[in-house]
């Protein structure tokens, strides 16, 4: 566990010096941008050197890294707010809608699974992994446009937009079910795939001789095993659903991190994009370290190794 955290730091410092990097590839002067369509050369060099763009870029990622680890991260180089005042809150919008769109995948996912696997080559085994072929080939954008036109417009039940920065549950329901839809469909093939493996083992046949109850056999002896290839798709899941959030939110106009970090983009607000993927990839490998731990809670063996 701890060499597992450890781990972290490395990942996390690759991640900072390719985001920061990657950042200044962007076309377009942010110096330029903010003097405005009126400046002269002069204004753009002094606006330039007020933002510290003129030091060279090794320069600037020490000083970036050095606000980072302070966590004086500085203000928007457009709205000239502090940065943290920005992030933090759309940070934790995203994470509800993550965490939601997750409860709503595993739900559905693992629930679908075993209703295909326990009716094999059926009807309704058919239909299950038609839906999570669709699921899994159908863009983010589509379903989200599709829920919006059904549940939104034709029976008014979810406002499609968000008003404000303060999102209620009503309005995680359409961003969240688009997620948690998508994210279904590989966790129900997964578990179908799991269940129909693991329901073939001797000790299910063996436990069913003994006169336990099908639930025992199913959620006891079966579901627990066929959950670990299930845990390792859902945390990769997790990440997924964190890019996809970026398309959500734009649709949406739900206020979480993806659409600041678009609008920040577009503005060539450099640190509030860095610093924004920083905390998403940051989330992302906590996820991954967490997974791994409950793979090792459900599989002692892991442990053991």
């Amino acid at each position: 566990m701890t060499k597992r955290f450890l781990l972290l730091i490395p990942t996390l410092l690759g991640a900072s010096v390719i985001i920061f990097f990657m950042i200044h590839l962007l076309p377009g002067d942010p110096a330029q941008i903010l003097a405005g369509p009126e400046a002269t050369l002069q204004d753009i060099q002094n606006m330039r050197i007020r933002l510290g763009l003129d030091k060279p870029l090794p320069v600037q990622y020490f000083m970036f890294m050095e606000r980072l680890l302070t966590w004086n991260l500085g203000n928007s180089l457009v709205s000239g707010f502090p940065i943290s005042s920005l992030i933090l809150p759309r940070f934790i919008n995203t994470l509800k809608l993550a965490v939601l769109a997750t409860i709503i995948s595993l739900s559905i996912g693992i629930l679908l699974g075993i209703i295909a696997a326990l009716r094999r080559n059926t009807a309704i085994d058919r239909i299950v992994m038609i839906f999570a072929l669709l699921g899994v080939s159908m863009p983010v954008f589509l379903l989200a446009v599709l829920l919006i036109v059904i549940f939104s417009i034709k029976l008014h039940l979810f406002p499609a937009t968000v008003i404000g920065t303060s999102p209620s549950l009503r309005h995680l329901v359409l961003p969240s079910l688009t997620l948690g839809l998508i994210g279904a469909a590989p966790i129900a093939r997964m578990t179908r795939s799991s269940m129909v493996e693991v329901m073939s083992q001797e000790y299910i046949k063996t436990s069913e001789a003994f006169g336990f109850s099908w639930r025992r056999v199913i959620f006891v002896h079966a579901l627990r095993n066929a959950l670990i290839p299930v845990v390792t798709v859902a945390g990769l899941n997790f990440g997924y659903l964190l890019a996809g959030a970026v398309i959500t939110e734009t649709v949406f106009a739900y206020p979480g991190l993806g659409r600041l970090i678009v609008d920040s983009i577009f503005a060539r607000d450099y640190p509030v994009v860095q610093f924004g993927l920083l905390m998403i990839v940051a989330l992302f490998a906590f996820v991954n370290m967490a997974v791994d731990v409950l793979y090792a809670l459900i599989n002692p063996r892991v442990r053991l190794e």
